[in-house]
């Protein structure tokens, strides 16, 4: 039983542009954390090989799910990312999500890596 994630897809997450995002909220509510760490390790080892963005979110239910963005820095830190790029992935993992999105809400956005410039006006 694997984490359902190899290198095909990660080569196509990366085309894509697609992070991988870990929810910590299922990570704590797991039957087997053991298990559910051994996958995660897994899937961090491939990210980090194809150089995938990873994000770390707390997908919290309750406000006593919510977590201080240093847990995530030493989750990650734990899982064998340096600590300098453990607090980059949780600064940079919502801002990073929310300027993508936005981009491709502006009507200059037509597909990823296409945007348009300058566009001449009919008279």
């Amino acid at each position: 039983d694997d984490a359902g994630f190899n290198h095909i897809f990660a080569k196509k997450a990366l085309k894509n542009n697609v992070a991988l995002i870990i929810n910590f909220n299922q990570i704590l509510n797991s039957q087997n954390l053991t298990r559910e760490i051994e996958k995660l390790i897994e899937l961090i080892k491939i990210a980090r090989k194809y150089k995938l963005k990873v994000g770390i979110f707390s997908f919290a239910k309750t406000k006593f799910d919510l977590k201080d963005p240093i847990i995530f820095s030493s989750f990650l830190y734990c899982l064998g990312y340096e600590l300098k790029d453990a607090k980059r992935i949780v600064k940079n993992s919502i801002k990073d999500i929310i300027n993508e999105n936005l981009k491709k809400r502006s009507e200059k956005w037509i597909f990823p890596g296409v945007e348009l410039i300058w566009q001449a006006i009919d008279q």
